[in-house]
């Protein structure tokens, strides 16, 4: 299976300020080294007729500063995050799986991934982590996937292409998914006889992969299937065979 992720830090942290307050300072730059309990910002919490003294903002890790969202002047509160901190050596990919494919999904699957920046580099890496739940918007799962050794060139916002090995079905037979049809009775294929006719056949389909749908009942091994041209045909039409699909194991 093929798709698209994000790079993501797994142990990225937001900080906020605890009170309302305006932004006064910023004592760390964008991408800098931090460590847990350094003064990230200084935030004034005086309002009109009463002065408080500056109160810090203190990293709660140590790591690197991945973003620093509000700007100097600016009002800042519990809701504000102030900055964001993250641990470069720990990241991992962020991937949205389409609903159709999350039956084969599972932790330990392993993946290659291929990042923009290094177009002829593959890193290795494995699932981590399946979301337990579709999200009813976009119809996917997410998932996270770990590398499987650190590599300073990985940085958290990169995008990535994934090739994801999914489940191996040992004895079952498959066809292209674009041969399974599907009518108000359920799916069926066409497949080709020896007189060059085609027969409906009823089919019952299990997990479709990478253009390829598992066929559980209906076909047997070596029969050939009709994969282009087939929403104009019905059963016992003529075909003409322009290169053959037979299903395989």
């Amino acid at each position: 299976m093929e798709t698209n992720g994000d790079v993501v830090s797994d142990s990225a942290v937001k900080v906020y300020h605890y009170i309302s307050g305006r932004l006064v300072s910023l004592k760390v730059p964008l991408g800098g080294r931090v460590s847990k309990g350094e003064v990230l910002a200084e935030v004034d919490p005086s309002t009109p007729g009463s002065s408080f003294s500056l109160n810090p903002v203190l990293a709660p890790i140590s790591g690197t500063v991945l973003s620093l969202p509000a700007a100097v002047g600016s009002s800042v509160g519990s809701g504000t995050a102030v900055a964001e901190i993250g641990v470069l050596e720990d990241v991992q990919v962020e991937a949205r799986i389409p609903e159709r494919f999350v039956g084969v999904l599972r932790t330990g699957l392993t993946a290659s991934v291929a990042l923009e920046a290094y177009p002829k580099v593959t890193f290795p890496a494995s699932v981590v982590r399946v979301s337990p739940i579709v999200d009813p918007v976009s119809r996917t799962k997410t998932v996270r996937l770990a590398f499987d050794r650190p590599d300073g060139r990985i940085n958290p916002g990169m995008f990535a292409r994934i090739r994801l090995n999914t489940l191996a079905y040992p004895d079952r037979l498959i066809v292209r998914e674009d041969a399974v049809r599907t009518d108000s009775e359920g799916t069926f294929v066409f497949v080709v006889r020896p007189d060059s006719t085609v027969e409906k056949r009823r089919v019952a389909r299990g997990v479709a992969v990478d253009g390829t749908a598992e066929i559980v009942s209906g076909l047997a091994e070596g029969e050939t299937v009709v994969v282009e041209g087939a929403a104009v045909l019905s059963d016992g039409a003529a075909v003409r065979d322009i290169g053959a699909r037979k299903v395989s194991p």
